[in-house]
């Protein structure tokens, strides 16, 4: 199991501490402390598979399709 600190976890993701100390809050994703009030680590394949569980599918129809392909050719401009 790999442990990463909160700090690395957010540099990864892009998410913000507070979201990370939520998420751990809320759903009770494994860490483990180095001592008691010490640095909190993550268990990345815990926080891998919450991430995944929580994707929402979206069914694209033509028109958003269409203006996902104009948005990305104007991005590449």
């Amino acid at each position: 199991m790999q442990y990463v600190p909160i700090k690395t976890l957010c540099e990864m993701t892009g998410l913000h501490e507070k979201t990370i100390r939520r998420l751990i809050r809320k759903h009770g994703m494994p860490i483990h402390r180095l001592s008691p009030r010490g640095k909190i680590l993550v268990e990345m394949g815990a926080f891998t598979r919450y991430m995944e569980s929580t994707k929402v599918s979206v069914q694209q129809d033509p028109l958003l399709a269409e203006v996902l392909k104009d948005l990305r050719d104007f991005m590449r401009r």
